[in-house]
């Protein structure tokens, strides 16, 4: 059974009330159900769920979709894992390949270790052994209860874990592949020892990893675990399983460089802070926040390398479609740093004074620190991954107004600065306001009447339509019986009018998008006639000249 067989028999047996019921409490209101929107904030409920389409929408932010995207936004959750969430939930059992079986069960095995290692670590920082690491965590205003909120330990030396592993039925290759233990001259050897521990979790909070800071002097400072099987760092934000119902409660999330700084935010009350765990920011790492909140604050060290992943960081951000803000830490602090010293109520005020990197940028030109052209060329630089024009136009723009350059040079730089093929699709002639309108809606009329749709759907083709959005979703009509079978495909652009079909009472001229389509369509066969009669002509044979009869009677029935 393919995965698409699998998403249908899971869609089929999960209800999507009773899947968002068990997130958000809602209310019943005719057919549908409506609750407060989980992904923003709002007073009055604008979160709807239709039980009949088994699909849920927001009028407030555009957030659709089905049961799984569901899952995975509220978790922040990739969307196969979704689907196993899912696929739990509905007691569906999904019959991996033999290979995949076998990739399941070695990374369930991992995970299992790292939970028996990290059980040993919080009980060796409870014990006499863990004294010094009480101290150490004590000095740094870390108390017993946040101890336990991250699953803090302690790793001693001269204590070997590998034993008890052993006695506990894992292979010496299951350990050399955690990353925890080496394996030299027939003894295995701890990665980490005589250090504070710092549990790494993924989306699902499974450990994975671990981080460990050193109590005394010593080098390196922070050691952290090896790129294994179930952990790459890349797609992991330290903090996020403990920090996702603050982020969407308090519609921000902070992001910190290492998770000492998210353990001290965390004591202070910035219960919304992560990390990228010293590694630089990466667009996995971005989505994983976009999908809990539009207001992402960079809180780095304060020093010039804090600023330069700032910026690599607001690069990032910008490739996505959001502006992240800088705070601007004084004389080279850190997070932690700056609570000792100044407090929570002065770094709340940094964050209300945080700015996105642009103004950074426009400041330091101010400020006399470099020339408009090196300021251009890092405000480029800034936008070179965005591809949404609304975002480059928006930044271009503001710094246009600022600095008394043309908004056309600006963007001209921009698109001298892109591959050759972006810059192509950047200049493609946009698609008349009209256009976009009457597709839309004949789209909207098809999705409301499957009847009409029924009379349609042979004679046309994603072709015949100049919207992506709506061109996408023809496409999609055609393979699929109905808009449940295909619901956790959809992209928000096609979210948004899905959602405006079925949820919005807006009135559509039916008639009228009619007739524009039947237009549409004798245009589409008016260029096909013209093609060929363009490859017979020279021929001049008996079909030429049909094609050519054909091709007049269709124009005076396209200009009648």
């Amino acid at each position: 059974m393919g995965l698409d067989a699998y998403i249908d028999e899971i869609k089929a047996r999960l209800d999507i009330v009773d899947v968002v019921s068990t997130y958000i409490p809602l209310k019943r209101v005719g057919r549908n159900y409506v609750g407060l929107c989980p992904f923003h904030i709002e007073k009055d409920p604008s979160f709807t769920v239709s039980p009949d389409k088994q699909i849920f929408y927001c009028f407030g932010c555009g957030m659709g979709g089905d049961a799984i995207k569901f899952i995975q936004l509220m978790d922040g959750i990739e969307f196969p894992e979704a689907v196993k969430k899912a696929a739990e939930m509905a007691g569906v059992e999904i019959d991996f390949s033999s290979h995949a079986k076998v990739e399941v069960q070695e990374k369930s095995r991992l995970k299992q270790l790292h939970s028996l290692v990290a059980e040993a670590y919080t009980s060796f920082l409870k014990a006499d052994v863990g004294k010094r690491a009480r101290e150490y965590l004590k000095n740094r205003g870390i108390s017993a209860v946040w101890w336990e909120f991250f699953k803090i330990g302690y790793a001693p030396s001269g204590i070997d874990l590998s034993q008890m592993l052993l006695k506990r039925g894992f292979t010496r290759d299951e350990l050399e592949r955690s990353g925890l233990f080496s394996y030299k001259n027939g003894k295995f050897y701890s990665r980490f020892f005589d250090r504070v521990m710092i549990p790494i979790l993924d989306a699902k909070g499974d450990v994975v990893a671990f981080g460990g800071r050193i109590i005394d002097r010593g080098e390196p400072k922070y050691l952290n675990s090896p790129e294994t099987p179930i952990f790459s760092k890349g797609k992991i934000l330290f903090g996020l399983p403990q920090a996702r119902s603050y982020i969407r409660e308090r519609q921000r999330a902070i992001v910190v460089e290492g998770y000492m700084d998210v353990i001290s935010m965390h004591v202070a009350g910035f219960q919304e802070t992560v990390a990228s765990l010293g590694t630089a920011f990466t667009v996995d790492q971005a989505k994983m926040l976009s999908r809990l909140t539009r207001d992402v604050y960079l809180l780095y060290d304060g020093d010039e390398a804090g600023k330069k992943a700032a910026f690599r960081a607001s690069k990032i951000f910008y490739s996505i479609g959001l502006e992240a803000k800088v705070v601007v830490l004084p004389g080279g602090m850190d997070p932690d740093d700056f609570i000792r010293e100044k407090g929570s109520d002065s770094l709340e005020r940094l964050l209300e004074e945080a700015k996105p990197a642009v103004d950074i940028v426009l400041e330091d030109f101010r400020d006399g620190s470099f020339s408009r052209k090196v300021l251009v060329d890092r405000v480029l630089e800034l936008l070179e991954e965005t591809r949404d024009p609304i975002v480059v136009d928006s930044v271009l723009g503001y710094v246009s107004d600022r600095i008394n350059v043309p908004f056309e040079d600006l963007k001209t730089a921009y698109e001298a600065r892109i591959s050759p093929k972006s810059r192509r699709a950047n200049k493609e002639k946009p698609l008349p306001r009209r256009e976009i309108k009457w597709e839309r809606e004949l789209l909207i009329a098809f999705l409301r009447d499957r009847e009409l749709w029924g009379q349609w759907k042979d004679r046309i083709y994603p072709d015949c339509f100049e919207d992506p959005v709506v061109k996408s979703l023809i496409d999609k009509l055609l393979h699929y019986e109905d808009v449940a079978q295909f619901s956790h495909e959809l992209k928000s652009g096609e979210m948004a009018l899905v959602g405006k079909a079925f949820f919005e009472n807006c009135k559509v001229d039916v008639d009228g998008v009619l007739v524009l389509l039947e237009k549409r369509l004798k245009k589409r066969e008016l260029e096909e006639l013209k093609k060929r009669i363009s490859e017979l002509k020279e021929r001049n044979t008996g079909e030429y000249k049909q094609l050519v009869t054909a091709y007049m009677e269709r124009l005076r029935q396209i200009k009648s």
